[in-house]
């Protein structure tokens, strides 16, 4: 993992704020779709990309998710704002130190089942939170598998 320049610590700390802001700015929408249909967003995709551009955060942000369509008023799981907003952090802090786009995050680690690991990991150091949870889905850091290139390639090409 690389280390995080001072711009990427603000804006893991707004993701973790709009994530925290998502029980108020979404009511009624599960935790885990929201997590699932930020990290899947343009905006999410240009943090990845551009981060000191993207220090506002919360009305600016919703505005900006709601352009992409309408988020659906699914019920389902709720979660407290500390553990939003640590889901937030969290995954703004993986895409920035691996290098790798939000999207493929969730993807191989799910908002249900990182959330579930709030209260072991909340107090580790976000590296090291990382670390357990890539080791206990067998994934090592910097290793690409062979199936997950395939896949990669395979959206790529059929854009």
């Amino acid at each position: 993992m690389r280390p995080l320049s001072f711009p990427e610590f603000v804006i893991c700390r707004a993701q973790g704020d709009f994530f925290a802001y998502s029980l108020e700015g979404f009511p009624g929408l599960s935790s885990v779709v929201f997590a699932k249909r930020f990290m899947h967003s343009k905006l999410a995709k240009r943090l990845d990309s551009a981060p000191e551009l993207w220090a506002d955060c919360n009305e600016s942000w919703k505005n900006e998710l709601l352009l992409e369509g309408p988020v659906p008023d699914v019920g389902g799981i709720e979660l407290s704002k500390p553990v939003l907003y640590w889901l937030g952090y969290i995954y703004r802090y993986w895409s920035f130190a691996t290098d790798t786009p939000s999207s493929v995050v969730i993807s191989k680690f799910p908002a249900k089942w990182v959330a579930g690991l709030y209260e072991p990991y909340h107090t580790l150091d976000p590296e090291m939170a990382i670390k357990r949870m890539m080791e206990s889905k067998g994934i090592e850091l910097g290793v690409v598998k062979d199936e997950d290139t395939y896949r990669i390639l395979k959206k790529l090409y059929s854009l």
